[in-house]
């Protein structure tokens, strides 16, 4: 009884947004997510009694539809059980005594209820890093197609004393503060989808050493990403004696407990080339060495490099999840994507619009990875392609595209002007011609017939 209670309790919001009867307009589209399989979809007869049934139409792209059930008129609503998790889009048909149905056939247009089922928890990374600013810093990474809320606390260690923290409802990105006293803290990050699903991740920082157990925290400040294991060192030498030049160390650790020679014999002048083991954060410093062997102290250990380099040669993951058109002369369109990635940018996402899939041209750029995107259709043609871009800090690129063109055209035609008139055929194609006499009689007047 208590699982059948509570989808009860999470379809009640259905039943005022769910069809209207035969010969009424169609309610606008609704969109629910649920974090279990079955679920009611109530039926709205109207009054007077002339239906026979309905049936409920079903689909998981929104296109290709199936019977998902037929009641009888009276029967409240249906019971429907998804058989995995997914969008599916619901179309109501009404039939009544006579036999006619409503509507029919059924179209991608005639949708009126988009339910996504999610019963999967987000997928949270939570870690320490270096602040930008204040003491205390951490980053984080979510997995998750809808994300609701976003809520980051923390908390004297073992103390249960939790304090919130601001943040932007971001599933990748870095927060600083500065929280009251030195540490250790706990921290945790608490995660609820659109389908009521949660999920809580925590981690440790220390304002005395600005990270904390359970993350690195390596020149987060200062990297410089590039999409090759193999890239280039660019450098200058200054304060240069009379013995010039000797020779250029190249010295590169990654985590500075430990610091080794890369290169011997760089040049005396930028750029050398580089080429490191594998994706991931390495610091260099450069130490030139005059011709008597003079140079800057090598580095120690834990002494920060030069220049910290992050190879990247992964890209980002991006998919365009769907779009929505609303309803009136100034419709909006409403764009739903998802991005992963673990070194993004503050503003990653580039979407561009294409009237025939080859020629694309900026609908905006610079956008912050929120994962929606809402814009007029003034300006839009009545027909085009969608393409949602995301780039790493590294360059890398990845790109997601509508499979089918989008359509905008909210206007329903109209007679006006409903006249009549007559084409009278006759000679020169205007009125026919007044005969003439060829006897004696008046004018105007035909000749007697023969025998008259």
């Amino acid at each position: 009884m208590a699982p059948r209670l509570r989808q009860l309790r999470l379809i009640a919001a259905l039943a005022a947004l769910l069809l209207a009867p035969l010969g009424t307009a169609r309610a606008a589209d609704a969109v629910h997510y649920f974090n279990v399989s079955t679920f009611d979809i109530p039926v709205e007869w109207g009054r007077g009694g002339q239906h026979k049934q309905a049936t409920l139409y079903v689909s998981t792209d929104g296109k290709l539809f199936q019977v998902a059930g037929t009641v009888a008129a009276g029967k409240d609503s249906f019971s429907y059980t998804a058989p995995a998790d997914g969008w599916y889009f619901f179309v109501l048909q009404l039939e009544d005594q006579d036999g006619k149905k409503w509507p029919d056939p059924i179209t991608p247009e005639d949708v009126s209820l988009k339910v996504c089922v999610d019963r999967k928890k987000p997928e949270i990374t939570l870690r320490p890093t270096l602040p930008q600013e204040g003491s205390v810093a951490v980053v984080w990474k979510i997995e998750e197609r809808a994300i609701d809320t976003i809520v980051l606390e923390y908390s004297p260690k073992g103390r249960q004393e939790w304090q919130n923290v601001p943040i932007k409802p971001l599933p990748h990105a870095q927060r600083s503060w500065a929280p009251a006293g030195a540490g250790p803290f706990d921290v945790r990050l608490t995660v609820k989808d659109r389908a009521g699903n949660v999920a809580t991740a925590t981690t440790q920082v220390s304002a005395k050493s600005g990270g904390g157990a359970g993350g690195s925290v390596t020149g987060a400040r200062s990297e410089r990403h590039v999409p090759s294991k193999t890239f280039k060192l660019n450098y200058k030498v200054a304060k240069v004696g009379p013995s010039r030049i000797k020779n250029v160390e190249i010295w590169w650790t990654e985590d500075t407990r430990t610091w080794q020679v890369l290169k011997s014999d760089a040049p005396s002048e930028g750029p050398v080339s580089i080429t490191v083991p594998a994706e991931r954060a390495y610091g260099f410093t450069i130490r030139p060495v005059n011709g008597v062997g003079r140079g800057p102290e090598a580095p120690r250990p834990f002494q920060e490099p030069q220049i910290w380099i992050r190879v990247d040669e992964t890209k980002p993951r991006v998919t365009l999840r769907n779009y929505v058109v609303g309803d009136g002369a100034d419709a909006t369109l409403t764009i739903n994507w998802q991005a992963v990635d673990d070194h993004f940018g503050d503003r990653p996402i580039t979407l561009s619009y294409s009237p025939d899939g080859r020629e694309w041209k900026e609908l905006k750029a610079n956008l912050e990875n929120t994962g929606t995107y809402t814009c007029s259709t003034k300006d839009l043609p009545f027909e085009f392609h969608l393409r949602v871009e995301a780039t790493d800090k590294a360059g890398n690129k990845a790109t997601a595209e509508t499979r089918d063109p989008v359509k905008v055209d909210n206007s329903v035609p109209e007679v006006k002007d409903i006249g009549v008139s007559v084409d009278v055929k006759g000679e020169g194609g205007g009125a026919p011609a007044a005969p003439t006499s060829t006897g004696g009689g008046p004018p105007g007047v035909p000749p007697p017939l023969p025998g008259g």
